[in-house]
């Protein structure tokens, strides 16, 4: 499966699952004391959102199965219940045409995610679930629409806890109206619709018609709409404020010791850190300080620096790569992690299930002025005060940014460097990549 070969992951036999419009599924993985009405009182619930940039992937997948992740807690008298969301994705969850939007509606896929929520605090008590006591873990794209979730104000709670792994809003980009109907056109037209002199209503009605395997077959329909009504204000998570050029490039390229004399593989290396210092760890820096002010909420940083032992592109053990981290939480290779490794990941799984349990972890609530963190590492943790985190390279490019664009800097270094160096292969929509492609004399359609 392509999505293994992202991960860096060993094949595995699947879970055959046949692919359906009608895959708004939500599965459980419960202790059978549950099933025997045998649970004194209700449990703790974990609910999943996969990542998959809102185009491919399902909460099924082997290597989320939460098995090994489940009898952890069950093993430590912590047993609890796991809510796997599956939402629609690519065109079937985020296709939008603002000029029939009420046949093709934005944030579909979004909606989906919200009435599992809504579903699992309705019936959950049903399994032997404690409502009140629900955590949601997204990774990924799945983090990102969890940052969405977060940020929005509810009169009742999706959710009481959540845990972001690996995604954000920085790296998940939206796209505002004006784009996604730029976007619903060049797709009609690849379905075979005519558009030209045809109400939108009329487009949509025979984009809705087409078959659903042309529909699927439709690349990168994973963006949400702002603003809208779920996104209502109209730079939420976008880089508009990243419009101009380094001053002090050589500046970026001394942090992280890039050389014109590194050899490809040692470049390409360091140009990934770089995308993974701005993308992912400046973009948790700046939700915490976004959050910094509420007094009812408390944030936790937590880095998890437990090397891949299955990387095929890197080498062996050497980076915590995309999706490792929640892999080896949930623990679908336990029975192959080479035994040097296990300590960390053992001791990762009993934190985050102690805090999916009573809101603990040993770690110090996150300040601007007393930064701190929690780190996993393939010996154990260890805890991160403020001067153990300055001076790193991730904190030297966000002084950096900084210094640069202010409070927009880590946007600039984003949006212009770092996405222009990824934009021949990380295009945010279609209609992009063939922009890209003729600007690069290479036919679209091939």
């Amino acid at each position: 499966m392509t999505d293994i070969r992202w991960n860096q992951l060993p094949e595995y036999p699947q879970r055959e699952q046949e692919q359906s419009e009608d895959c708004m599924r939500l599965t459980l993985t419960c202790p059978t004391s549950v099933l025997d009405r045998h649970t004194s009182e209700p449990l703790p619930v974990v609910a999943f959102i996969h990542g998959g940039a809102l185009m491919i992937g399902s909460g099924d997948r082997h290597y989320y199965d939460p098995t090994a992740f489940c009898t952890t807690a069950l093993t430590n008298s912590r047993p609890i219940i796991f809510a796997s969301i599956n939402y629609h994705l690519g065109a079937l969850g985020f296709l939008h045409c603002p000029e029939a939007a009420s046949l093709m509606p934005p944030n579909n896929g979004l909606y989906d995610q919200i009435l599992a929520f809504e579903w699992i605090q309705i019936y959950i008590t049903g399994f032997a679930g404690n409502p009140d006591n629900l955590t949601a873990i997204g990774q990924s794209a799945g983090a990102a629409s969890l940052s969405l979730h977060s940020s929005r104000f509810r009169r009742k709670p999706l959710y009481r806890k959540a845990i972001r792994f690996s995604g954000s809003t920085t790296v998940l980009v939206t796209m505002t109206p004006e784009e996604h109907q730029k976007e619903f056109l060049f797709q009609a037209g690849r379905l075979g619709v005519e558009v030209r002199g045809r109400s939108m209503e009329d487009v949509a009605r025979e984009v809705i018609d087409a078959p659903i395997d042309a529909i699927r077959s439709l690349e990168y329909c994973g963006a949400p709409c702002s603003p809208s009504e779920l996104i209502a204000e109209a730079d939420w998570a976008t880089m508009r404020h990243a419009r101009s050029t380094l001053k002090d490039p050589e500046t970026l390229l001394a942090i992280y010791n890039i050389s014109e004399d590194d050899e490809d593989d040692v470049a390409l290396e360091k140009i990934c850190r770089v995308v993974t210092d701005i993308g992912y760890y400046g973009a948790v820096i700046s939700s915490l300080l976004g959050v910094a002010a509420s007094l009812k909420t408390y944030n936790y940083h937590v880095l998890f620096d437990i090397g891949n032992p299955f990387s095929t592109l890197l080498q062996k053990g050497r980076f915590a790569t995309h999706t490792w981290d929640v892999v080896s939480l949930f623990g679908a290779y336990d029975d192959q992690l080479p035994q040097d490794v296990r300590q960390g990941i053992f001791e990762w799984r009993r934190a985050i299930l102690a805090y999916c349990n009573t809101g603990e972890i040993p770690c110090d609530v996150w300040r601007p002025m007393f930064r701190s963190a929690l780190v996993f590492r393939k010996g154990g943790t260890e805890r991160l005060r403020q001067e153990h985190l300055t001076n790193t390279e991730p904190e030297r490019a966000l002084e950096f940014a900084e210094q640069e664009g202010g409070e927009y800097g880590p946007d600039l270094l984003w949006e212009d460097v770092i996405r222009f160096f990824l934009k021949t292969g990380n295009p945010r929509y279609s209609h992009e990549v063939a922009e890209i492609m003729r600007e690069y004399g290479r036919d679209p359609s091939t």
